[in-house]
């Protein structure tokens, strides 16, 4: 008699217990889907559908300045309602560059509607393009003002535009494993750089040029730092 009093009680607590946490779940608005995954693109609008219908038919369509969620770094742009439950962002400029941002619930979404919802306290994560090389490649060439000379030039595409004068502290160039000296052949800042190193010796012309990015590089317009090398091999 006592274990099955023991056992009706552990039923009871649990049904209890999944009752509170239905209930909760129900009077909880929160983003139920977005229209973007980690990465965004920095140009992009951002839609957020909701759980429940909130906004009424007379905001549907319309574009406001009001703050319905406070993005961290923040951004300025506008909001319009879709429908009764997904809302857009348009940014008045674009996102920052190699940048991790959240958006948080604020409650003016509650404020159309009579229903006592709690907003979720979960932020919504995103970023930009982190800073990657995106394409590379070497190829012979000679030297413009010694004919003569050979030289291999080397084309990297990265992510974001880089800056230069940081480009030429953060990153290292080595052939078959050991360090090249190298010469930045591109004049500004930008998403592709072209350096020159000098031709190796006939015995050892066939091998493998490493690209390496070192940690904490950073981009202009991003203070995020590069968690660690990024290494590319060519050949």
């Amino acid at each position: 008699m006592r274990l099955f009093r023991t056992a009706s009680f552990i039923l009871t607590n649990t049904l209890l217990t999944l009752l509170l946490s239905c209930n909760t779940q129900s009077n909880q608005l929160r983003v139920e889907s977005t229209n973007f995954d980690q990465q965004i693109d920095p140009v992009q609008n951002l839609e957020f559908n909701f759980n429940h219908d909130i906004a009424p038919d007379s905001i549907i369509g319309q574009w406001s300045q009001e703050q319905y969620l406070r993005f961290s770094p923040e951004i300025e742009g506008r909001f319009m309602w879709n429908s009764h439950h997904q809302l857009v962002f348009s940014p008045a400029s674009s996102f920052k560059p190699n940048t991790d941002y959240t958006a948080t619930l604020l409650p003016a979404l509650l404020k159309f509607t009579k229903n006592k919802y709690r907003l979720s306290d979960k932020p919504l994560t995103f970023h930009t393009p982190y800073l990657n090389i995106t394409a590379s490649r070497a190829f012979w060439a000679l030297d413009p003002d010694h004919a003569e000379v050979v030289q291999i030039r080397v084309n990297i595409q990265f992510s974001n535009v880089v800056d230069i004068i940081t480009l030429k502290k953060d990153i290292g160039i080595s052939m078959n494993n050991n360090p090249v000296d190298f010469t930045l052949l591109t004049p500004s800042n930008g998403t592709e750089m072209e350096f020159s190193l000098p031709a190796p010796v006939r015995k050892t012309r066939n091998g493998t040029i490493r690209i390496t990015l070192h940690k904490g590089m950073k981009v202009p317009g991003s203070d995020r730092a590069l968690p660690g090398d990024i290494t590319v091999d060519i050949g």
